[in-house]
């Protein structure tokens, strides 16, 4: 399985419309990667509200995860991108719901033994 981090960073002065975000944008980007890219991700997650140690000053106002059974599936979000008409839709939202540029990160995901930590 295949794991897609949408990152909203949380920078001095910097906000996050969750509602927006949830809505408007969130919607939209499924449905472009549908369209351009004929791939929907299995599952769909929101880390909202992050926190961290007391004093400690949390990076991110939102991480979005977006799961797919294989990495070609996974790398659709990456040739999304790559589609002018989707890139600009998408771009042009942003600022709707935070002022900061979303950072992006694919990861395969393996099973863990939850005593032992051993890859599974």
């Amino acid at each position: 399985m295949y794991r897609v981090d949408i990152m909203y960073p949380n920078k001095p002065g910097s906000t996050f419309n969750l509602k927006h975000w949830s809505e408007v944008h969130l919607p939209m980007g499924l449905r472009l990667l549908k369209k351009h890219c004929g791939v929907s991700p299995v599952r769909v997650e929101a880390c909202r509200n992050p926190y961290g140690p007391p004093g400690v000053t949390v990076r991110y106002h939102l991480i979005n995860s977006l799961y797919f059974n294989t990495r070609d599936d996974a790398d659709g979000f990456i040739r999304l991108f790559g589609i002018e008409e989707a890139a600009t839709e998408l771009k042009e939202d942003w600022p709707k719901y935070t002022q900061s540029d979303p950072e992006v990160m694919i990861s395969e995901m393996v099973e863990c033994d939850p005593v032992t930590g051993v890859i599974l």
